[in-house]
Parts: structure tokens; sequence; C-alpha cells
């Protein structure tokens, strides 16, 4: 089910399971893990279901003090589908070396591996519909028909990028929509999340629409 938390009565409460904050890669991912489950879902996105002005002039507002980045409101989209809806799909794995503590830099080393990710790799291959051998050099050059330069492969690594964006809100729209146990509710910014007093489960998340009405 889908709607729009402007067509709901303020202060209205929706009793769910799990709820799931921001429709992107990640939410919609999550929620079709329990599509025609008996647990209960409320996906909140809080961009409308295609792009609008109003909500994305939310971003003008965020101002970034690290690295120096593309500015959010030219390089983000705030509608479902969240930021898939304008990326490019460059889809590069790790290497072992980028977990590795490098005797340079003491900025360096992970308490995971490669190998830890792999089955999550195969995971998000199947969602993103690429194959093992997507950025296999030789593979690829092989499909081409292409000639790899004579690099020594110890010093000097060729890989290809793939670039293939999958429209998360349109590819998976249809499939959340018909699920009965999940709700998705456009429109909805959430303005905060209060625990339980143990701390290990969320009560509630307060909700608030750009006219107004405030759920949770």
């Amino acid at each position: 089910m889908l709607v729009d938390a402007d067509h709901l009565e303020s202060g209205q409460v929706i009793d769910v399971d799990v709820c799931i904050i921001g429709a992107g890669a990640a939410g919609i991912t999550i929620a079709r893990e329990f599509a025609k489950t008996r647990t209960g879902v409320c996906l909140l996105e809080g961009g409308p279901l295609e792009g609008d002005a109003a909500s994305q002039a939310l971003y003008e507002t965020i101002r970034n003090v690290g690295r120096d980045y593309p500015s959010l409101h030219g390089s983000r989209t705030r509608f479902f589908g969240g930021s898939t809806n304008c990326w490019t799909g460059h889809c590069m794995p790790l290497r072992s070396v980028n977990f590795e503590q490098l005797s340079w830099s003491r900025y360096t080393g992970w308490p995971i591996s490669l190998a830890d990710l792999q089955p999550y790799y195969r995971r998000a291959e199947a969602i993103l519909g690429l194959s093992t051998t997507r950025c296999d050099a030789a593979s690829i050059a092989a499909r081409l028909g292409l000639r790899l330069l004579p690099f020594d492969p110890t010093r000097i690594l060729t890989q290809f990028s793939p670039y293939d964006p999958v429209r998360f809100g349109q590819v998976f729209r249809k499939e959340l929509v018909d699920a009965s146990n999940i709700q998705v509710v456009l429109g909805a910014n959430v303005t905060s999340i209060e625990a339980h007093k143990d701390g290990q489960r969320i009560e509630r998340v307060a909700v608030r629409t750009l006219g107004g009405r405030d759920l949770s």
C-alpha cells in the first residue's frame, strides 16, 4: 500500500512491527525482505513519489564541513527511490588491500575482511542484476575483443568499472505496493526518534509533512 502522509489525519498513529526510515536503495531493499510475511512494515519516505522542487529544496540548507563534496541538492534526489533516481550505477567491489593495515598509514585496517563481504556482494549482485565477472578485466576484455596492456599485475591492476543504474523506485515499486503487509508513506519527514527506556527498541518515530501534519 502506498499513501501520501498529507492525506492522513493529523495525529494519526501507524502501529507496525518494523519502521524503515528512507525509501532509497537501503530502505527499499530491507522492506523487500519483509514483503508478503506476517511482519507489519511502514516504509517512510520524506519526499513524494516523483521529483518535487519543494522537497528537493530541503537539501539546499545542508552545509558540508568535511571533505569537499558536490552540493547535495545536485547530487542527491529526495523522492521515492532516493538517490538511485540520479546515480550513474557505478558498482565497483572493494579489494583485499582496502581492508589491510598499511605500514605507512595509521588510519588503515578494518576488523573485517573482503571474505566477510562476499556473501553480501552475491546478494547485492542479484538485486542489481550484476554478474560475478562484471568487473573481471580479463573476461571483459575477451568479450570486447580487446587486449590488456602487459602490466605487471603485482604492481598495476587493470579494472573495468560497470555503470548500470537500477532505479529502485521504479523497479521495485509494484512489489512494495502489492505487499499487503507493507505501508509506504510518502512526504513523511522524520523529526525525532524515541527509544524505550531500556534502549533496546524504538517506541515512536515522529513525522511531519511539509503541509504541517504530525504523525507517528
